[in-house]
């Protein structure tokens, strides 16, 4: 796991009530049907502020997107002329 990302668990009454995980954890009871279950861990995520930012950047700040977005291109027209 990347430093950053976020743990889905199923948690016990017991660690419910203690309050741990808040935002970061999805509760979900382990007997629902697993599509139920993907549905809101989908839903979460697309309302994750954080984890939308963390996507964007894992989409178009890599090197190799980097590269190829904007620096192949100079390299290209400079070994054009």
């Amino acid at each position: 796991m990347r430093a950053g990302d976020r743990l889905v668990a199923e948690l016990s009454l017991a660690v419910v009530e203690m309050h741990i995980g808040d935002e970061g954890v999805i509760l979900f009871n382990a007997d629902k049907d697993p599509v139920h279950v993907a549905k809101l861990i989908l839903a979460w995520i697309e309302r994750s502020p954080a984890h939308r930012l963390r996507r964007r950047t894992r989409q178009n700040y890599t090197w190799q997107t980097i590269f190829h977005r904007d620096i192949k291109p100079l390299l290209r027209h400079k070994s054009d002329k």
